[in-house]
C-alpha cells in the first residue's frame, strides 16, 4: 500500500476530528518566541569528546571543573562530566557564582561505566549572559581523566565559552569552589538552554529536507498541527506530512522530505506503543527514513503505573532497534503533562527523570515534559508536583496543545531533526 500526504482535516485525534477552522487558525498564527527548554540544549564539548589521559596518577580528592560564560542568558537544566575507568564512586557536582555562592547541587551515582554521564538539577540554574559561572565536581579519590593544555587559548561552542586557562582545581576534601587556573580540561560540561528566540528559516529548511518516522497518537497531531503552522508562518515549504496505516506502506514521496506519521499502538499502552512503532520500521519504514521517533501520551502514565517497568521496556526496544537500524538517528521524548493532575506528574516526573538521565546526553532529547511546564518567560510552573505540570498558555483542556503550545513542543522536534 502506498501512503499519501494527509491532510489536516483528515485524521481523528484521541476519538475526534479536527475542525477544519481550528486548522486555519493554526495556520493564521505567527511564528511565536520557544521558551526555556524549547531550544535545542547546548554544552561546551561534543558527546564525541574524550580526555587524554584517562587517569592522572595522583589519588589525591579535589575539586575540579571550568569557568565559562554563556552568549544569551537562559538556565542551566544538568551538569555532566567524563567519568574514568578508575572512578566506580558517587560524585557531587556544583554550579558555583563568581562570588562562590553554591547555586545547585547534584549526585552522579556510583557506577563502572566509562564515559559522558548526566546529571539532571532538581530546580534549572538562571544564568546570565557574559557572566562568569563555574562547575565543578569533587573527584574523590582523584585519578580523574584530563587534557593537558586544552585551554592554552578560548573554547567557544554554541554560544558558551571557556576562556584561557579555564580550567580550574582546588585541592579538598569538601566541595568548594575550584580558584586556581589551569589550562587543563577536566571533562566537566553543563547542558544550557538558551531563553526564548523564535527557531530560524535555516533551521526550518534543514527540518524540511529530512526523511522521519513519528509515531505518536493524540498530542502528536497537535504537534503535526504545530509543524503545518510554524512553516506556514515562515512562508517556507514543510515537508509532506504522509500518514500510515500500515507497517508494510510504502512513503510517497521516495524522495526529498518527508514527515511520515502513524498513531502507533494504543492510547493507555506505553509498551505496545513502542513495539508498534518498532513494528512499523521492520516492516519496511526503516529502509525509507533517516530519523525517528515515538511519543507517548500524557494517559499512557497515571500514578498507578510501574513507571520503572515502563522505562526498562523502552529502553530495550531502543537499544534493539538502535543496533538493528545505525543508520537511522532516533529522538528521544520525554511524556506529557496534563495542567491539573499531581498524583499523575508525579510519576510522570520519575519516568521523564529515568529517560533525561540516560538521553539528556545524548543531544537528542525532545523534552516534552519541560517545554510544556516552561512559562514563555523561561519560568517554571510552581505549585504542582517537582514543577512539572503543563503550563494553562499551552493547553486547551488540561491536555492537549493548544496553538501556541503545539508551537512550542513542535519547534522543539524540528531543530532536533535539522541537527540529525
Amino acid at each position: 500500500m502506498v501512503a499519501v500526504p494527509s491532510s489536516l482535516s483528515s485524521p481523528t485525534r484521541h476519538g475526534r476530528l479536527i475542525a477544519v477552522g481550528a486548522a486555519l487558525a493554526l495556520l493564521a498564527a505567527p511564528l511565536v518566541a520557544t521558551p526555556a527548554h524549547a531550544e535545542t540544549s547546548r554544552s561546551i564539548f561534543a558527546p564525541t569528546d574524550r580526555p587524554a589521559t584517562a587517569a592522572v596518577s595522583s589519588g589525591k580528592t579535589a575539586n575540579i571543573g571550568v569557568r565559562f560564560s554563556t552568549a544569551t542568558s537562559g538556565v542551566i537544566t544538568a551538569v555532566k562530566f567524563y567519568r574514568g575507568p578508575r572512578q566506580t564512586k558517587a560524585y557531587v557536582a556544583s554550579i558555583w557564582s563568581s562570588k562562590s555562592k553554591r547555586l545547585a547541587k547534584v549526585t552522579f551515582r556510583a557506577l563502572t561505566t566509562v564515559g559522558w554521564q548526566t546529571a539532571t538539577l532538581r530546580k534549572p540554574v538562571t544564568v546570565k549572559s557574559k557572566t562568569a559561572y563555574f562547575v565543578s565536581y569533587l573527584a574523590t579519590g582523584g585519578h580523574y581523566p584530563v587534557t593537558k593544555g586544552a585551554f592554552s587559548r578560548s573554547v567557544s561552542r554554541d554560544g558558551i565559552t571557556v576562556a584561557k586557562s579555564g580550567g580550574r582545581y582546588t585541592v579538598a576534601r569538601t566541595s568548594k569552589r575550584p580558584t586556581h587556573s589551569t589550562k587543563t580540561n577536566y571533562f566537566v560540561d553543563v547542558v544550557f538552554v538558551p531563553k526564548s528566540s523564535t527557531i530560524s528559516a535555516t533551521e526550518l529548511q534543514a527540518a524540511a529536507a529530512k526523511r522521519v518516522f513519528f509515531g505518536h497518537h493524540s498530542v502528536g497531531w497537535n504537534v503535526l498541527e504545530g509543524v503545518s503552522s510554524l512553516y506556514g508562518a515562515a512562508g517556507i515549504a514543510g515537508p509532506a506530512q504522509v500518514q500510515l496505516s500500515g507497517h508494510g506502506d510504502v512513503i510517497s514521496p521516495a524522495g526529498g522530505g518527508v514527515l511520515a506519521h502513524a498513531e502507533a499502538g494504543e492510547n493507555g499502552n506505553p509498551d505496545g506503543k513502542v513495539d508498534d512503532f518498532a513494528a512499523f520500521l521492520r516492516g519496511g519504514v526503516a529502509g525509507q527514513v533517516k530519523v525517528a521517533v515515538v511519543k507517548y501520551c500524557y494517559v499512557d502514565i497515571y500514578d498507578d503505573s510501574t513507571v520503572d517497568a515502563t522505562f526498562a521496556h523502552y529502553v530495550a526496544v531502543m537499544d534493539g532497534l538502535h543496533a538493528e537500524f545505525p543508520g537511522i538517528t532516533f529522538i528521544h521524548a520525554t511524556n506529557p503533562l496534563e495542567a491539573d493532575s499531581d498524583g499523575a506528574n508525579r510519576a510522570r516526573y520519575r519516568f521523564n527523570q529515568l529517560v533525561r538521565a540516560k538521553y539528556a546526553g545524548t543531544g537528542r532529547l525532545w523534552d516534552i515534559a519541560a517545554i510544556e511546564s516552561t512559562r514563555p518567560d523561561g519560568t517554571r510552573v510552581t505549585g504542582s508536583a517537582f514543577g512539572e505540570a503543563m503550563y494553562a498558555g499551552y493547553t486547551s483542556d488540561g491536555g492537549h496543545l493548544n496553538a501556541a503550545g503545539s508551537q512550542v513542543v513542535a519547534s522543539a522536534l524540528l531543530r532536533l531533526i535539522a541537527a540529525s
